[in-house]
């Protein structure tokens, strides 16, 4: 094991570390496939939790194009995944790929009329893999199903992937979301 991986595994990265040295490692796997230091590296990063206070929360909606009737959320559930397949959003496809082995992600449903959503389910990210057929990225996730829905501040996730510190969410989200996370 080389040094830097020990010092990933130690927690002495920050997240932003974190994610250059993980676009380093695939930038030179680019280069060369069989770069076993980059591979190292790379599946540290993908597969190691963040520390605790770098943990991101994210509000990931479920419904294509916001139809009920599309909604993929189950199929996540039973299959004890994340994915995300609007590539065409560059914004929202950084974010996606900025998730990281330690994130809470937790399903939602935007609700416009009153200035809030609807969150279903929680899960903690085990594992980032990115496909090497279909080239896209896809999160390992064990999902969390409190017994009921629960309302919350809309927080300004008015996007599928809606990525928020924990200052933003201890600031904006009422007692009850911490019991509901539980």
């Amino acid at each position: 094991m080389s040094e830097l991986v020990e010092k990933i595994l130690s927690g002495r990265f920050t997240r932003t570390a974190l994610l250059t040295m993980r676009e380093n490692a695939i930038a030179r796997l680019k280069k060369n496939p069989k770069d076993e230091r980059a591979l190292e590296v790379k599946e540290v990063i993908d597969t190691t939790q963040v520390p605790k206070l770098m943990k991101e929360y994210v509000f990931m909606g479920f419904m294509p194009g916001a139809d009920i009737d599309r909604a993929i959320d189950d199929k996540w559930y039973s299959e004890g995944v994340c994915t995300f397949d609007f590539y065409e959003d560059s914004n929202q496809t950084e974010d996606f790929y900025r998730i990281l082995p330690g994130d809470i992600v937790i399903t939602k449903k935007m609700l416009i009329a009153t200035g809030e959503m609807e969150i279903y389910a929680f899960g903690y990210v085990t594992e980032c893999v990115d496909s090497p057929n279909s080239n896209k990225r896809w999160l390992q996730v064990d999902w969390q199903h409190p017994k009921e829905f629960m309302r919350v501040p809309l927080m300004g996730c008015t996007r599928t992937v809606n990525p928020k510190g924990l200052e933003m969410v201890e600031e904006k989200m009422p007692p009850e979301f911490w019991d509901w996370l539980r």
